[in-house]
């Protein structure tokens, strides 16, 4: 059995440090009548203090905005929200206990009466502020959000069409250099045809009325816009080439989406948290009557035989089960003091907030002394003269 070289403190940064949504769907159901039941999805990260999902209790009110042909129709205040836990042990890491994980997904259902019109397009969005601050390919995660959004066409309409539903919770992690299968699927009780293929997060709101800048949190770049902003919508900016709507996560060969089933398959082949879209085009008699698209992250970590068993992994402080390396103080502004027990430093490694690996001088006095470099979460790699190697994730401020 694999032991997951995946402890709580590693966990801790890609949850606590973080406190926003990390994706969801939005489709809808023709009821007959030109009554439609829409249903949003949105999974948020629930560690820690974080903010809770829009029009829960004691928490902000949520919008929904409906365009028609492009113009704001109506605004519609979202209903209380269904909240369930999402299991995270779904077979793929072995020490599901450990991950100190909590994802929960918050299902909006409510109906709308779009009356007689056939003849518009009408859009349905959802904006949020903000994403996690701890994702590894695009800039400046924690100051943008995500729009959730489908048209209703006049076709659909003319159909009193269903879109597609998708199937699964998907996974939210994948091992390094293993390979990897999430499937995203979507079904629909009507049997039309499905073309998938990945797309571009959409970006939407921002820190207005958050006191991190000015403004209100309804305003067009607010936390929550109200009413949304009108499409077409942007897209989010990778950090580099290195990543792309078609390629969002560093895998060995790529990515290979097939386009009927919507089985993602490849071997990612970078420690960090990534974000994907994907879109499912729905046909009826080779007729395109509606496309839904989800968001999604996926946290890739390091998985090793030769760390202890899970049991074991209890140190929220260090990386080893023995407790054998510590890091202080962490987060730091410049200097780290490395603390190992009994062993001598071979090599250092640090991964970067954007995926670069960096090899590292020996430290001297034990100290690891990053006083240029950029702000940010890094995962320091220490590889011991006696062959042992310990990873450990370090915030630099």
């Amino acid at each position: 059995i694999r032991t997951l070289l995946l402890f709580a403190y590693l966990l801790c940064s890609f949850t606590s440090y973080s406190n926003h949504i990390i994706g969801g769907d939005l489709t809808y159901r023709c009821l007959g009548d030109n009554n439609y039941e829409i249903t949003l999805i949105v999974y948020r990260d629930c560690s820690g203090q974080n903010v809770d999902f829009d029009s829960a209790p004691q928490s902000l009110r949520g919008t929904f905005t409906i365009f028609q042909n492009g113009d704001v129709h109506e605004v519609v205040n979202l209903p209380r929200p269904i909240v369930t836990l999402v299991d995270v042990d779904n077979g793929i890491h072995p020490c599901p206990s450990e991950l100190n994980l909590c994802i929960q997904k918050g299902r909006y259902v409510f109906n709308y009466d779009f009356g007689q019109d056939q003849e518009s397009i009408y859009t349905l969005s959802y904006q949020r502020c903000c994403r996690n601050g701890t994702i590894s390919s695009i800039f400046e995660s924690l100051k943008v959000g995500m729009t959730f959004t489908v048209d209703i066409s006049p076709e659909a309409r003319e159909l009193c069409n269903e879109s597609p539903s998708f199937n699964n919770n998907t996974s939210p992690f994948a091992c390094v250099n293993e390979e990897m299968s999430l499937d995203l699927s979507v079904a629909d009780s009507e049997g039309d045809e499905y073309q998938y293929q990945l797309c571009a997060p959409l970006l939407g709101g921002g820190l207005a009325g958050t006191g991190q800048q000015g403004g209100l949190a309804t305003d067009p770049d607010g936390v929550a816009p109200d009413p949304e902003t009108a499409p077409p919508y942007q897209t989010v900016t990778f950090i580099s080439s290195q990543f792309s709507p078609e390629n969002p996560i560093p895998s060995i060969g790529g990515l290979s989406l097939d386009n009927l089933t919507g089985q993602l398959t490849g071997t990612p082949n970078l420690i960090g948290q990534f974000i994907y879209g994907v879109c499912v085009e729905e046909y009826r008699s080779g007729q395109l009557i509606s496309t839904v698209r989800k968001e999604f992250e996926l946290n890739v970590v390091q998985c090793d035989t030769t760390i202890a068993p899970c049991n074991q992994v209890v140190s929220t402080q260090a990386l080893d089960a023995s407790g054998k390396l510590s890091v202080y103080p962490n987060p730091s502004t410049g200097f780290f003091h490395l603390d190992i027990q009994d062993a001598e430093i071979d090599k250092l490694f640090l991964l970067s907030p954007n995926g670069k690996k960096i090899t590292l001088s020996k430290t001297q006095n034990d100290q690891l002394d990053m006083r240029g470099f950029p702000s940010g979460i890094y995962m320091l790699m220490v590889h011991l003269e006696n062959g042992e190697k310990f990873y450990k994730k370090i915030i630099k401020h």
